[in-house]
């Protein structure tokens, strides 16, 4: 952690391209009824701000990426290790953004029109899960097109102004990189952030539940509080009982959902699940859990996210100690989530 409460994470791994992530917290701007799909226009916005960039990175054989969460905006780069000085300039230039004209946001908005338009149905379903757990809580981080118009130019830099302080910051880095002058580098472009107010994240309060035949979510508590492993693996023991599953979940420092499925419309979440011994569910949800874990690992790109995630949530949380609360779960508490999936499964 950098004085001004940013934090910075570096590890060094074998591969072609460097993973360069940047996250953005919104703990201190929450999103609003009057601010609905601001970040998500400030991330389109800032990420095309440098005119020649993505030719430059992609001419060089990488890649520039950016997406944005309940939680953060992520910006990521893959690049060649020569390139990594460049990125870690540009990164300071996005952080210090702070200009757009009414066309630039007209433009973004219409292709965000377009991006919400053609979400898939995972991405629709967990959309319906979050509007009906949390109801007025469960603003989208999309937004819409009609939303995004009626931001200004002014209303979108003093945004992005309070949300670049040092305290909502993190920065992780996986490739193949020399440590200590890697992060000598990225400290030099942020540690000039202002400090800001220490992270404290709004709760939500739970105002409802979710499930069709195809669909169920529950409530996770915070990563790595009491319960939220517990929940993630009764999800993942539901889902290795179908035949076509998916589960989508997204750590966070305040309560989320995780939703599970079957890609099967014929497959009914509900029937499946009607006389499975939670015992033996329990431990397919440990192994599935472990395997998911495994994955958000599995490349330098993936690692990255998962560790700016983890610690976006809280400094204290890592894989390693994820890992762990898994092996020691409570199987009482994994009761309690299995039966709320059975009683919302239609």
């Amino acid at each position: 952690m950098l004085p001004n409460d940013a934090v910075v994470y570096v590890q060094k791994a074998s591969s072609p391209l460097v993973s360069i992530q940047i996250f953005v917290a919104n703990a201190n701007a929450p999103d609003t009824a009057a601010t609905y799909g601001y970040r998500h226009l400030l991330e389109h916005i800032i990420a095309r701000s440098i005119p020649g960039h993505d030719i430059l990175v992609e001419t060089a054989g990488g890649s520039l990426d950016a997406t944005t969460t309940r939680d953060t905006i992520r910006f990521e780069w893959n690049v060649p290790p020569s390139l990594v000085p460049t990125v870690a300039s540009t990164m300071r230039k996005f952080l210090e953004w702070k200009n757009t004209t009414p066309t630039e946001i007209q433009r973004e908005a219409e292709i965000i029109r377009h991006e919400v338009a053609l979400q898939d149905g995972n991405a629709r379903s967990a959309k319906e899960a979050w509007d009906a757990v949390f109801e007025d809580q469960a603003i989208s981080m999309l937004g819409d097109a009609e939303s995004c118009l009626k931001a200004t130019p002014s209303q979108l830099v003093t945004l992005w102004k309070k949300l670049t302080v040092g305290s909502q910051i993190v920065v992780s880095v996986i490739g193949p990189v020399d440590l200590s002058g890697t992060t000598k580098l990225i400290r030099n472009e942020i540690e000039g952030l202002p400090k800001g107010g220490p992270k404290q994240w709004l709760s939500r309060s739970i105002n409802g539940s979710y499930g069709t035949k195809q669909t169920a979510a529950i409530v996770v508590p915070p990563i790595g509080s009491s319960g939220s492993v517990s929940a993630l693996i009764a999800a993942f023991g539901a889902s290795g009982k179908l035949s076509r599953p998916f589960v989508t979940y997204t750590p966070s420092a305040r309560p989320s959902v995780v939703l599970l499925g079957s890609q099967d419309p014929a497959e009914e979440i509900g029937k499946s699940l009607k006389d499975e011994d939670p015992a033996v569910a329990f431990r397919y949800g440990q192994a599935y859990l472990y395997a998911w874990i495994r994955n958000q690992l599995a490349t330098p790109s993936r690692a990255a996210t998962f560790h700016g995630t983890l610690l976006s949530a809280g400094l204290s949380q890592r894989p390693s100690k994820l890992w762990d609360q898994v092996e020691y779960a409570d199987y009482q508490q994994f009761l309690n989530y299995w039966r709320q999936i059975q009683a919302v499964a239609k």
